[in-house]
């Protein structure tokens, strides 16, 4: 029996893949659209007055944002199909390697990579990369300190390993460069009781 080439290939790939059902357009749909930051429909859907808008306002990060589009969108996905492991699992994945990409394509100083590495930390928590996830947290305090979201992060991945003192500390952390923050208070408030 002669196997065509292109077959042989379409079964590696969905086997490679993890599976048919997970294979999926990595395109938003018009609806997932609606949920992303305004600053995606310039880039996904090609739209010149959002892009001639969105593109000074980003700076260098504008020209890849898209990645970080898809990524924001394999996340919703991932969150959405909670019960189906494997395609969450390949959800996340993706959105891992398009963070990854957006660090990989903006310099140090480029002001949106605090929440690159905050997502990215959610992410490889989700996966399982407990502590990888944690790491991120920290890149995205040490470059930019008052950075709420990388503390509260850092709070919920110690208060998730039963941590409460670190947890406790973290949000500590996060008061003294941000000490008008009322999610911060809200949350030290609630793990001291």
């Amino acid at each position: 029996m002669n196997i065509p080439l292109i077959t042989v290939a379409m079964i590696l790939l969905i086997t490679w893949s993890g599976g048919a059902k997970a294979v999926g357009s990595w395109e938003p749909s018009d609806a997932e659209m609606r949920g992303l930051p305004p600053y995606c429909n310039g880039k996904l859907k090609g739209n010149k007055t959002e892009a001639q808008l969105w593109a000074p306002r980003l700076g260098e990060g504008y020209g890849h944002i898209h990645h970080y589009c898809v990524a924001l969108n394999f996340i919703r996905r991932a969150e959405k199909n909670w019960k189906d492991k494997e395609n969450q699992k390949f959800n996340y994945n993706r959105a891992r390697t398009n963070i990854q990409y957006m660090l990989t394509h903006t310099s140090e100083s480029y002001f949106m990579r605090p929440e690159f590495h905050v997502k990215l930390g959610e992410v490889l928590i989700q996966l399982g990369r407990e502590s990888q996830g944690a790491a991120e947290f920290e890149k995205a305090i040490a470059q930019k300190a008052d950075y709420i979201p990388a503390y509260t992060g850092l709070s919920d991945y110690y208060k998730k390993l039963g941590q409460l003192d670190m947890a406790r500390e973290a949000l500590q952390r996060g008061l003294e460069r941000a000490p008008e923050s009322r999610s911060l208070k809200r949350r030290l408030k609630r793990l001291k009781k």
